[in-house]
């Protein structure tokens, strides 16, 4: 993501760390997204999908601001046939 600048990265990759049964049967692949966004500042998004299963999890200062898009994007994930193991907010940063 060049045009976003140094303050912008995004990391995909297989995970071979291994599992249960059910994901052994199905490649997980994870994906890191980190923003420096103008109005809300750190953004980081932590994305694992395993056949139809995702998790979402998102880290960010605004975290107010962020939850109503979150159960949007749920139900747009669900809609599209993903079953959503967990998309919500990370636990890391402190929300205030």
């Amino acid at each position: 993501m060049p045009w976003l600048g140094p303050s912008a990265y995004l990391e995909v990759q297989r995970d071979r760390t291994g599992g249960s049964a059910l994901q052994q049967q199905s490649e997980v692949v994870c994906a890191r997204l980190h923003l420096q966004l103008p109005q809300l500042g750190p953004f980081d998004a932590a994305i694992r999908v395993c056949g139809t299963a995702v998790a979402v999890s998102i880290d960010c200062a605004g975290a107010k601001d962020i939850e109503v898009q979150l159960a949007a994007l749920q139900q747009r994930l669900q809609a599209r046939g993903l079953v959503s193991a967990h998309v919500g907010m990370a636990s890391q940063r402190s929300v205030s």
